[in-house]
């Protein structure tokens, strides 16, 4: 580009150099003409050489030459006077503009390919009847129980499909040990997201060993399905089953899903789920004392939360000649800071009722051990009472009651 522009402004020099060229006025017309073609002529070469000199110094592409080719012939006019000056053909070499280098194009963008949009991902599409395992709240699995023992054991279970459970759905026996399990009712409807306590009374085998039970749901139409989305799932129960034959006259580990327990406000499953409630009641025959000693012989565990009570009341036993009420208590040896007001009460049946010992358990790496006579009772349909009122800010408040029994030697 800048030798074109170049190129003309010489040019455009030259010829206006050329056109201020005046004839002498003493010429003659002959003269005139030619002298004016003689120096056309020799301004046409000097223009020529200008150029050409112009062009090889700017020249930029390598090899190019500068043709020159002949014109046309050019008429020139002399001032208007008398005489016309005859037309002179003149052949006037022109001067050929070297081709510039041709830009070569700029590549050419070429775009990304387009992204092909993923199909987002799809949520597992609704079924009717779809159910979420959420906890075992009582008889965690694999959890302890004494043979021949009745408990009930509670699942809680979520609808996570499109349909309202109603009354009629029930959770029913699929295979392997039925633990004296029965087809049973949902206790109310059950909305999609919402969750259900399914309570179902067992009762443990007379043989000790690990028993294992599946269970479905079932709808209004006998239709069974299980945990998950159109599958059949079923709900596991697992449980350990230990000896506890009655060498007392009476066991209150055994028993210990006999009894109702309370708190102040509410009502407590047997064998409660530990790490749900704040306040719970449970079996075991493995667990260590706050001396460190490990234990294997039937105890209850009872968590009780700040401020709170926990009393198990017990069937109705009729006292005999002889008996006394035996125990080991103490806290855990994970609760450091246990520490509870412990009491043995009865209530006589359309009797008195009154407490036969109270003292304060802590973790002190001392136990205490329990031995009442029940003879002021003989004759007489009692409920016995295991009475704890938590004196300790620790949520982990747990005293254990150690083979509970009435004994007669």
């Amino acid at each position: 580009m800048f030798r074109k522009i170049f190129v003309t402004l010489v040019l455009g020099g030259l010829l206006a150099a050329c056109g201020a060229v005046q004839a002498p006025a003493t010429q003659t017309p002959g003269d005139i003409a030619a002298t004016s073609v003689a120096q056309y002529v020799e301004q046409t070469r000097a223009v020529q050489q200008a150029v050409e000199t112009q062009v090889a110094a700017t020249q930029v592409v390598e090899n190019t030459e500068v043709a020159a080719s002949q014109p046309t012939a050019t008429a020139t006019q002399v001032p208007a006077t008398a005489t016309s000056v005859p037309a002179t053909s003149t052949t006037e070499p022109t001067v050929t503009n070297t081709p510039l280098p041709t830009n070569t194009p700029l590549p050419t963008n070429t775009s990304a390919p387009a992204k092909t949009a993923t199909p987002a991902a799809t949520s597992t599409p609704k079924v009717c009847n779809a159910a979420q395992f959420i906890a075992d709240i009582t008889g965690a699995s694999g959890e302890t129980f004494p043979t021949s023992t009745k408990f009930t054991k509670v699942w809680r279970i979520k609808n996570v499909g499109s349909c309202t459970w109603t009354t009629k759905y029930e959770i029913v026996f699929d295979s392997g040990d039925k633990i004296g399990g029965i087809a049973t009712p949902f206790p109310k409807k059950v909305a999609p997201g919402e969750t259900v306590d399914i309570a179902m009374s067992m009762k443990t085998p007379d043989t000790k060993g690990n028993y294992k039970g599946y269970w479905l749901l079932r709808d209004e139409d006998k239709v069974k399905f299980g945990l998950g989305y159109g599958t059949k799932t079923p709900i596991e129960m697992k449980i350990k089953v230990v000896d506890a034959e009655a060498v007392h006259s009476y066991d209150f580990a055994a028993n210990f899903c006999q009894a109702t327990w309370k708190t102040d406000e509410s009502t407590l499953y047997c064998d409660s789920n530990n790490t749900l409630f704040k306040n719970t009641v449970r079996f075991t025959n493995s667990f260590q004392l706050e001396t460190g000693k490990w234990e294997d012989e039937p105890a209850i565990l009872v968590k009780v939360s700040t401020e709170q009570r926990i009393r198990g009341i017990y069937p109705l036993y009729t006292v005999q000649t002889g008996d006394r009420f035996v125990a080991q208590v103490g806290c855990v040896e994970d609760s450091k800071d246990c520490k509870m007001e412990v009491r043995v009460s009865y209530q006589v049946k359309g009797g008195a009722s009154g407490v036969l010992e109270e003292w304060v358990e802590s973790h002190d790496g001392k136990t205490t051990l329990v031995n009442i006579d029940l003879s002021k009772l003989v004759g007489k349909e009692v409920y016995f009472i295991l009475d704890m009122e938590s004196k300790s800010t620790s949520s982990n408040n747990t005293i254990f009651w150690l083979v509970p029994s009435i004994r007669n030697p």
